[in-house]
C-alpha cells in the first residue's frame, strides 16, 4: 500500500495541536539552579526432529565434497546472579577453542577477541512482569567499548555499596534537570533510578565520562552548568526496543563518576562471558569455579542450568544428552559426566564428516589442507599463505590439524565470509566515480518527528564508516544549533556537532568526509558557523582548491584527511558559456530544503510557495570547493556542467527526473556528484532501497541510520568491502565512457544470466525472541536485483534454536546488469501458529562478495547489533 499524502490542511492541524502541546510542557519546565548534592556516608565511594539427510547425499549438488557445522554460541541472558546449582562449581577442563570470526567486531581488529576493541551488549528481553524473570536478551557485539576483555572473569564483580543501594545524582534531558537516586542491582544487572528498573546493563551502547563526552565543555552554555563539573559527567547510551536513548548524569564526586562507569564495564565484560559459558568461547568453561559445593547435578538442576544460560531446545534433545553422558545410568551426573555432557552439546557432525573425507588417521596433513581450500573453499593460495595458516593452527598435533583445530579455522578470520580486501589502486579516480556511504538526519536517534537530536548519532554513524553526515542548522540563543526544523525534536550546538565530528572523523578511515550542511539560519550565525568550522576542524576543513584549473575533481586518495563542506553558493550562476574548471563555477541560491511535509508532493503549484529561501553568506558560500549545492532546473543549463555541483533530489523527484528526462540523468552522474534522501513522507524513518538509485549512477544515497531495515543492511553490504573506508568505486558502466566500454550494453539492461546456490546446514544458539517460549526456527534467503526480488526458505526445525540442522539446497537463477548491485539478504524467523512467524536474525551481503565454500555467517539483530554467539552455517556456490 502506499503511502498516504497529508493534505495542507490536515496536517497543519495536527501540526498545531503538537505546538500547543509542546509549549505547555515547555513551560511547566522551568530552570532549577543546580544543587550541591549531599552524599550520604553510605553512599561514599569504595574500591571498587527425525534424522536429516546423509551430509555425503547433498554434496555432489554444489561439488564433489561435503561440508561441516559451526560453533556453538549462547543467547539470551536472564538475571545475571551467579548460578546456584553446585555442579557449575568447579573446572571443567575442556580444552579452549578460538571465538569465530563472527563474533569479532564487524571492523576486524586483527587482534585477538581479548584485545578486541568493539563493545559488546545484549538486546533486551524485558519481562512485561519482573526484570528479574528476563533480565535481558542474546549476546550482541556493539562498536564502542575502549576496554579489553578479559579473559576468564569467574567471579560476579563486587558492586560497591553506594552504588548497589543507589547514589545521588543529577539527571538532565532537553527539557529539565532533576535529582534522582541512581543504582545496579548486580544479580539481575539492572540499572535503576528512583526505585524502579531502567534497562539492563547488557542494553547499553557506549559510556562516556568527562574527557569522552565532547559537550563537557559546553556544560555552561547547554544546561549552565559550572566548568568544573565536567570531570563528574558521564553520558550512558542505550538501546530500547526501537531506538537508542542517551542517559545524561551529574555525579556527586569525579570519584563516583569514574566508579560507576568501571562498575558497568566490569559487570558487563562478565556478563558477555557467562553468556558463553556453553558455546565455542576463547576461554575453557567460564563457569568451572562454580562447581564446589555439590558433587552431582540430575536432569532438572541441568536443564535449569540450559534455560539461565538460554540454550533454546527441546526436553527430549537435552534428555538424550544427558543420557548419553551418564553412561553408568545413575540419573545424575558428576564433574566428569558433566564435560561429557558439555562435549556432546558442542559436537557438530556435518565438521566431523567433513574432516573425515580430507583427513587420515585422525589427522588434517598440509597437502589435504591445501586440497581442501582449493576444492571447496575455492581459494588459490601460495604455499608460503597456506602454510603460515596452517601453522597457526598446528597446536594439537605436530602431524596436522585436529577436528578440534579444524573447527577453529572455519570459525576463524582466516575463512572470511566476504572478500574485504582493501586495493589502494582503487582510490586514484575522481570523486564523482565513487558510491560514498551517506546519513539523512544523521543528528536523530529514532524517527523524524519528536525524536532525539544526540552527538551519539554522529559519532556512531563515523564508527560505521559513513563518509557524508547532514547538518541542518537554524538559529539559536547561544549561537547556531542542529535540529530537525519543525518537527519538535531536540537541539544540538552546533559547535559541540564539529567538535564531535572533528574528533571522530577517521577514526575508521582516513578517506575524505562531506558535511552535507542545511542552513537555515541568519548571515549573523552563518558568520558564526564559519568561524567555528575553522577554528574546530583547522587544517582538515578544505577551503580553497588545490588546482583552480582543474577540469575534474580530486580522488580519494588526495582529500585524505579533508573535510569537504556542501553548502549553496552565495551568487547566481551566470547564464554564459560552460564554466569547465574549478575556478568558474558557481551556483543558485535557492535551498534544496522543500518543504514537502507541508503540502503535498501532487500539488507542484503550491510547493513552489512552501520552499523556504535563506541566503548563504558569501565566506559560508566560499567553503562549498569541491561539492557546492545547487538546484535542479535541467541538465542542459550551464550549473549541470560545473565540476563541482552537486544536485540534491529527494527519492520521488530523484525517480521523476530518471522517467522525464530519458536517462540525462545517470549520464549526469557518470560525471557529477548527486545526493539523493529520503521523502519526508517517511515519517517513521524506514528507507527506500538504496540499488535503485546506485543504478542510476548517484553517489550520495543517504539513509537513515537508525533504522537498521533492509535499505540500511544493503548499504552496509555495498561498503562492507575495499576495507570498509565508506567509497566504493563504481562499475566501468556507470563511470565517464572510454573507448574500451564503447559497444557494452546500455544501463538498465538485464542481459547477464547467473545462477547462485545456497546450501543452508545448520545454526548455532539461536536467541529466542521475547515472549515466545520455543523456537522453531526456518531459513529465507532473498535475492534482490535492481529489478527483481527471489525468495526461498527452509522447512522449520521444532524446538530447536540451540542447534538446528536443515541440510536444504536453495537454487537461484537471474539476470543482471551490474553485479556489483545483486544481493542477497539471509532471515531466521521462528514459525509461529497463533501469530505472524517472527524474524529472530539476519544477515546481507553482496554476491559477488561472498565466498565460495563453507562459511559461517554473522547473524544481526533487528537494529544492526551482532549476535555474538549465534551463526549461520552455509555453503555458497555458483
Amino acid at each position: 500500500m502506499p503511502a498516504p499524502v497529508f493534505t495542507s490542511t490536515a496536517y497543519t492541524a495536527t501540526l498545531r495541536c503538537l505546538a500547543l502541546l509542546y509549549i505547555v510542557l515547555h513551560c511547566l519546565t522551568l530552570p532549577i539552579p543546580l544543587p550541591t548534592l549531599p552524599i550520604p556516608a553510605a553512599h561514599q565511594p569504595t574500591a571498587m526432529s527425525g534424522q536429516p539427510a546423509p551430509l555425503r547425499q547433498l554434496a555432489p549438488i554444489l561439488n564433489d565434497r561435503p561440508q561441516p557445522s559451526l560453533v556453538v554460541a549462547t543467547p539470551s541472558c536472564p538475571a545475571a546472579s551467579p548460578p546456584s546449582s553446585p555442579v557449575l562449581r568447579r573446572a571443567l577442563a575442556l580444552s579452549p577453542v578460538l571465538l569465530p570470526a563472527s563474533v569479532r567486531p564487524r571492523r576486524d581488529s586483527g587482534t585477538s577477541f581479548q584485545l578486541a576493541p568493539p563493545l559488546i551488549r545484549r538486546l533486551s528481553g524485558r519481562s512485561t512482569q519482573t526484570p528479574k524473570l528476563d533480565a535481558g536478551g542474546p549476546v550482541v557485539s556493539r562498536r564502542i567499548s575502549t576496554a579489553d576483555l578479559p579473559a576468564n572473569l569467574t567471579e560476579l564483580p563486587i558492586v560497591p555499596d553506594a552504588i548497589r543501594q543507589g547514589t545521588p545524582m543529577l539527571r538532565f534531558t532537553s527539557r529539565k534537570r532533576q535529582q534522582i537516586i541512581i543504582g545496579i542491582d548486580p544479580q539481575t544487572a539492572w540499572i535503576f533510578w528512583d526505585q524502579k528498573p531502567r534497562f539492563c546493563v547488557d542494553n547499553i551502547q557506549a559510556i562516556r565520562i568527562a574527557a569522552d563526552a565532547l559537550v563537557a565543555k559546553n556544560l555552561h552554555d547547554l544546561y549552565k552548568v559550572e566548568a568544573a563539573a565536567a570531570e563528574r559527567w558521564l553520558v550512558i547510551v542505550y538501546r530500547t526496543e526501537s531506538n537508542l536513548k542517551t542517559l545524561q548524569l551529574l555525579a556527586p564526586t569525579p570519584e563516583m563518576a569514574i566508579a560507576f562507569h568501571n562498575t558497568l564495564d566490569k559487570l558487563h565484560n562478565y556478563r558477555v562471558e557467562m553468556m558463553g559459558g556453553l558455546g565455542q568461547t576463547p576461554t575453557t568453561f567460564v563457569l568451572k569455579h562454580h562447581w564446589s559445593t555439590i558433587e552431582t547435578m540430575d536432569f532438572d538442576q541441568i536443564r535449569k542450568l540450559c534455560k539461565k544460560l538460554h540454550v533454546n531446545c527441546s526436553k527430549s534433545y537435552l534428555r538424550d544428552k544427558f543420557d548419553q553422558a551418564d553412561v553408568e545410568k545413575n540419573g545424575w551426573l558428576g564433574f566428569s559426566q558433566f564435560q561429557e555432557f558439555v562435549r556432546l552439546m558442542k559436537k557438530r557432525d556435518e565438521i566431523d564428516e567433513l574432516f573425515s573425507i580430507y583427513s587420515t588417521n585422525g589427522v588434517l596433513t598440509f597437502d589435504s589442507f591445501k586440497e581442501f581450500l582449493a576444492r571447496e573453499q575455492k581459494c588459490e593460495r601460495s604455499n608460503s599463505e597456506v602454510l603460515r595458516i596452517f601453522s597457526k593452527y598446528q597446536v594439537k598435533s605436530p602431524e596436522g590439524l585436529t577436528a578440534e583445530t579444524f573447527l577453529s579455522y572455519l570459525l576463524s578470520n582466516d575463512n572470511p565470509v566476504i572478500t574485504n580486501e582493501y586495493r589502494e589502486e582503487d582510490m586514484h579516480r575522481p570523486l564523482n566515480e565513487y558510491f560514498i556511504s551517506s546519513s539523512h538526519n544523521t543528528y536523530l536517534l529514532g524517527r523524524q518527528f519528536a525524536s532525539e537530536s544526540s552527538l551519539e548519532a554522529y559519532i556512531r554513524v563515523l564508527q560505521r564508516g559513513c563518509r557524508c553526515v547532514e547538518i541542518d542548522v537554524w538559529d539559536g540563543d547561544n549561537g547556531p544549533e542542529v535540529y530537525h526544523g519543525r518537527a519538535f525534536t531536540s537541539k544540538l550546538l552546533f559547535a559541540d556537532v564539529i567538535t564531535t565530528i572533528g574528533k571522530y572523523a577517521f577514526v575508521v578511515t582516513p578517506f575524505p568526509l562531506i558535511l552535507s550542511l542545511e542552513v537555515h539560519c541568519s548571515l549573523e550565525q552563518q558568520l558564526s558557523m564559519v568561524n567555528l568550522l575553522r577554528m574546530i576542524l583547522r587544517d582538515s576543513l578544505v577551503i580553497g582548491p588545490s588546482d583552480p584549473g582543474l577540469a575534474f575533481l580530486p580522488s580519494p586518495s588526495d582529500l585524505k584527511y579533508k573535510i569537504l563542506v556542501k553548502v549553496k553558493a552565495s551568487t547566481p550562476v551566470k547564464a554564459e558559456s560552460e564554466p569547465e574548471t574549478l575556478s568558474s563555477t558557481t551556483s543558485t541560491t535557492e535551498s534544496e530544503f522543500d518543504c514537502e511535509i507541508m503540502i503535498s508532493e501532487q500539488n507542484s503549484a503550491k510547493q513552489k510557495k512552501g520552499k523556504i529561501k535563506t541566503k548563504i553568506a558569501d565566506a559560508l558560500g566560499e567553503l562549498g570547493v569541491y561539492t557546492q549545492a545547487c538546484h535542479y532546473r535541467n541538465f542542459g543549463l550551464p550549473e549541470s556542467k560545473t565540476v563541482n555541483h552537486v544536485f540534491s533530489f529527494s527519492e520521488k523527484s530523484a525517480l521523476n527526473a530518471s522517467k522525464d528526462t530519458d536517462g540525462q540523468l545517470a549520464k549526469h552522474n557518470m560525471k557529477h556528484l548527486m545526493r539523493v534522501y529520503p521523502g519526508f513522507l517517511r515519517l517513521t524513518s524506514r528507507n527506500f532501497e538504496p540499488h535503485t538509485f546506485w543504478n542510476l549512477g548517484v553517489q550520495m544515497v543517504a539513509l537513515n541510520w537508525q533504522t537498521y531495515d533492509l535499505g540500511l543492511q544493503m548499504n552496509e553490504a555495498m561498503f562492507a568491502i575495499n576495507g570498509r573506508h565508506g567509497y566504493v568505486l563504481k562499475s566501468e558502466i556507470l563511470r565517464p565512457i572510454t573507448p574500451k566500454q564503447q559497444g557494452k550494453e546500455e544501463l538498465g539492461d538485464n542481459s547477464k544470466k547467473a545462477r547462485f546456490v545456497v546450501q543452508v546446514l545448520s545454526a548455532q544458539q539461536l536467541p529466542r525472541p521475547k515472549g515466545l517460549k520455543t523456537v522453531d526456527p526456518y531459513v529465507v534467503v532473498s535475492l534482490i536485483t535492481t529489478t527483481e526480488t527471489f525468495k526461498r526458505r527452509t522447512e522449520s526445525v521444532e524446538n530447536n534454536g540451540f542447534s538446528p540442522v536443515w541440510r536444504e539446497t536453495l537454487f537461484f537463477y537471474y539476470n543482471y546488469a551490474i553485479a556489483d548491485l545483486v544481493f542477497v539478504r539471509i532471515e531466521i524467523f521462528s514459525n509461529e501458529t497463533l501469530q505472524n512467524d517472527v524474524l529472530i536474525a539476519s544477515y546481507c551481503a553482496k554476491v559477488n562478495a561472498l565466498k565460495h565454500g563453507y562459511r559461517h555467517i554473522p547473524l544481526y539483530d533487528m537494529q544492526g547489533e551482532q549476535y555474538l554467539f549465534s551463526t549461520l552455517f552455509l555453503r555458497f556456490g555458483k
